[in-house]
């Protein structure tokens, strides 16, 4: 892999299309790359312009990420992501608790497919593991407009290359 911020970004938006919870199309949007997700902005436009309001939507946040040494010579980037599952809800108390259930539900199945392509897909590939030890999630309510949703952080392991050629020197 050359460009792991375009596989970063593709292989999100590969999520939300795969998984029948999110059918993302272009014909009907259900994907957002954010920034940061604590910042509710991008979401509230997209959500006023392209996002179908009776459709799951996947938030994916752009990474952070920290190069560890596991050994000699043996360099990884830790990828630390998130997402959130969002949705429309209706203004009262049990319309907003249904909708984060099924916003939960399908997080659990955005975590499941990311499993499986660690085992066989697109992580492992291109040799990313995925940590799942401990996956904090949190309730997503900061939108407004009555979205609500749930969101989970995530950790991947990405062997990295330190070594310079001497086309890297003067």
């Amino acid at each position: 892999m050359k460009d792991f911020n375009t596989f970063y970004h593709q292989y999100g938006e590969s999520l939300a299309t795969r998984l029948t919870a999110i059918a993302h199309r272009d014909n009907a949007p259900a994907f957002v790359l954010v920034d940061d997700v604590s910042n509710p902005r991008q979401v509230q436009e997209a959500s006023r312009s392209e996002l179908k309001v009776d459709k799951n939507i996947l938030i994916w946040e752009d990474f952070l990420d920290q190069v560890t040494n596991a050994g000699r010579d043996n360099y990884h980037a830790e990828i630390s992501g998130s997402f959130a599952v969002i949705r429309k809800a209706q203004n009262n108390r049990e319309a907003k608790l249904e909708a984060k259930q099924i916003c939960r539900t399908v997080a659990m199945k955005v975590l499941a497919l990311m499993l499986k392509d660690a085992l066989c897909g697109p992580l492992n590939e291109n040799t990313i593991q995925l940590d799942l030890q401990s996956v904090p999630g949190e309730p997503i309510t900061m939108l407004g407009d009555g979205w609500v949703g749930r969101g989970y952080s995530f950790t991947w392991q990405v062997p990295i290359s330190l070594l310079l050629s001497p086309d890297d020197l003067f």
